[in-house]
């Protein structure tokens, strides 16, 4: 059984962010510390920028998640909550009725997450651009939390398509449903 860590509302939806989550966010500072690192950051720079990195990783995916919850309530098929089992987190929906939603409002609810995410990928880009190289730091944290939005939560959501066991992104699940339009 899986052991939560922590849980939350936020925006009407239940977080619910369990133990390994705690495990992987530390995985995430040293990775970032690295990559920070050899991107030529000092050791004290690239530490905080590696526990920024690693918290926007997870507002990044929070964001992401709240495109996903808009669309879907849009859609007429709302979100119930987020679940956070490591690296990503899953979107929940409510069981009792998901067999009678139709295709296309789970096409609009899994590219929900995707539009919310490339507005992020806008707001980073202008704030690198308005930065104009005044701090090193912001700026290294700026662009690598730009890249793993557009990598991760904007274009790597979509392709390509990813279903392996209970998860699939974004990508898969329009592919699913656009055949049974």
């Amino acid at each position: 059984m899986k052991q939560k860590l922590f849980s939350f509302r936020l925006a009407g939806l239940d977080v619910v962010v369990e133990a390994i989550t705690g495990v992987v966010f530390l995985g995430l500072v040293v990775l970032f510390t690295v990559i920070t690192l050899v991107l030529g950051l000092p050791l004290i720079e690239a530490l905080i920028a590696g526990v920024l990195l690693a918290i926007l990783h997870y507002v990044g995916s929070i964001w992401h998640h709240l495109g996903h919850s808009t669309t879907a309530r849009r859609a007429g098929y709302p979100m119930i909550g987020i679940t956070y089992w490591g690296l990503l987190g899953r979107s929940e929906y409510l069981q009792e009725g998901e067999n009678d939603v139709p295709p296309q409002a789970h096409i609009q609810r899994a590219i929900g997450g995707a539009i919310f995410s490339a507005i992020a990928c806008v707001v980073l880009f202008v704030g690198l651009l308005l930065l104009n190289g005044d701090s090193v730091l912001l700026h290294m944290v700026l662009a690598v939390a730009l890249f793993e939005n557009v990598a991760v939560y904007t274009l790597g959501a979509l392709f390509p398509p990813v279903k392996m066991g209970d998860f699939s992104n974004d990508g898969a699940t329009i592919a699913y449903w656009r055949k049974r339009l």
